[in-house]
């Protein structure tokens, strides 16, 4: 099988995304949850006040999602222009391994290098390291058959390790 792809800023802002809510969310939520809490133990260690409780949490919740929202939007501008994770690539998929090919560079990987295939919203995302993966956006499939014939292949050759 193969596909010509582009990966744009906007793609690696969805991994970024995916990868966000995968592996940090939970934690991030746990600790804006303990930073609230204490935050209402200082300002309510004399007397409970409703109204300054009330106001000081929204801030606070505001302000931590304006904090994580920025961070993961900061991620959009990262790569450079002429860096190998943005532009047009060759991708494809044979018997022995996954070529990538672009105009920076060419790679082969071979299928045990592959740890997962995870599926996002707008892409699959082939993990070769614990945060690295090659994206392949959904826009590229000419058919939901087509699809499902690509996730089948690249199960079928990382489980087969």
């Amino acid at each position: 099988m193969k596909l010509e792809i582009e990966i744009t800023r906007l793609d690696y802002l969805n991994f970024n995304k995916y990868f966000f809510i995968k592996t940090r969310l939970k934690k991030t939520v746990f600790t804006g949850l303990i930073t609230i809490l204490s935050l209402q133990i200082i300002l309510n260690r004399t007397e409970f006040d409703l109204f300054t409780t009330v106001v000081s949490t929204i801030v606070c919740i505001a302000v931590y999602f304006f904090a994580i929202y920025f961070s993961i939007l900061s991620t959009e501008s990262k790569p450079k222009d002429d860096s190998i994770i943005l532009g047009l690539k060759e991708m494809e998929f044979n018997e022995d391994a996954m070529l990538c090919e672009s105009s920076a560079a060419s790679s082969i990987v071979n299928w045990s290098t592959i740890k997962s295939l995870e599926e996002g919203r707008t892409a699959f995302y082939l993990f070769i390291e614990s945060s690295s993966a090659f994206i392949i956006p959904k826009r590229y499939f000419k058919s939901e058959e087509q699809l499902n014939e690509f996730k089948n292949l690249i199960q079928s050759k990382i489980t087969v390790k």
